[in-house]
């Protein structure tokens, strides 16, 4: 894992040309930041081999195809660190699985399950049964939606506005198997050459760049983002969720969160807190000054909030089809 890597303000720009759009070619990666083609897909190729740019995936919207996100946080009991990274692998391992992260505070483990019906949820949660004896206790909710937001905090203008994309508010599509095919081809590797993804279906370029517009414009496909190493940015990744004491101001807190350049998503949930939002911080400090502006602006609607802190990421992916 890179650490302390010092970044020019073009190194930003880089980055946050990718987080806009991480399939835009290197050459209009180039004209955007103002940089020679050459210089760019070194500047590009550098921060990967520090392991700063970690690879590159696509925002793909599974409910659009008829599948549902079931969120699950457990706490693990008499295991040891053979034990523990069995469990974690178990889970990895699992198709329907897109998330599997670990908590440093009140839950050990975050799993997403990607299934079509709760019959298949039912089927995979039997399998996760086999560790019964391990699990302390578990928490069930359904993501309904996900609002991700542009992470502006990379821009060198502090005045962007993060886009926002949706996952989970769109009606399901008509589709095939070669549009699964494609979005299986593209979802951990944005950046991959139209003409292998054409190699791997078995159809022509055309057919491939096609069949992307046509899933981009049924919101399918949401977007293309870089994955980053955040904590050698010097970043901490936490998550928020707060009980409220009436939503009269739910709207309000969202655009909070929207304007705000550190919080990169609000999740709804079914059976989940009232309101959660994910964000980067520099430090709990930061963190601070942050939760000290929400609390004051609203103070008669947050009643209390849980902090989750992240800490490791063992498996992502928005494609577990």
């Amino acid at each position: 894992m890179a650490n302390n890597i010092k970044l020019s303000q073009s190194d930003y720009k880089l980055l946050y040309a990718l987080e806009k759009d991480a399939r835009k070619s290197v050459s209009k990666i180039a004209k955007e930041i103002r940089e020679s083609k050459q210089k760019t897909y070194y500047r590009i190729k550098r921060l990967e081999k520090l392991g700063l740019i970690l690879g590159y995936y696509a925002i793909i919207d599974v409910s659009n195809l008829g599948y549902t996100t079931y969120r699950i946080y457990l706490n693990l009991k008499n295991v040891d660190n053979v034990r523990r990274k069995e469990i974690i692998d178990f889970f990895v391992g699992i198709p329907e699985v897109a998330h599997v992260f670990s908590f440093d505070n009140i839950f050990d483990l975050g799993v997403g399950i990607v299934v079509k019906n709760v019959q298949d949820f039912h089927n995979v949660w039997h399998r996760v049964m086999k560790y019964k004896r391990n699990i302390a206790n578990y928490h069930i909710s359904i993501y309904s939606p996900i609002y991700h937001f542009t992470r502006t905090f990379l821009s060198p203008d502090t005045k962007d506005i993060p886009e926002i994309l949706v996952l989970g508010a769109e009606q399901e599509i008509q589709y095939d198997d070669k549009d699964l095919a494609v979005l299986k081809s593209i979802a951990s590797n944005v950046r991959k050459p139209i003409v292998d993804v054409a190699k791997e279906i078995n159809e022509s370029p055309q057919f491939v760049i096609s069949r992307i517009k046509s899933l981009e414009k049924k919101k399918v496909i949401q977007g293309y983002k870089p994955i980053i190493d955040w904590g050698a940015l010097g970043y901490d990744y936490y998550k928020v969720n707060i009980t409220l004491s009436n939503i009269d101001k739910i709207n309000e807190l969202f655009s909070f969160c929207h304007t705000n350049p550190y919080i990169v998503q609000v999740d709804k949930t079914i059976g989940g807190w009232d309101f959660e939002f994910e964000l980067f911080v520099r430090n709990k400090e930061h963190f601070n000054e942050i939760m000290d502006a929400l609390t004051k602006k609203f103070p008669d609607t947050i009643e209390e909030y849980t902090l989750f802190m992240f800490d490791k990421v063992y498996k992502t992916t928005f494609f577990p089809v």
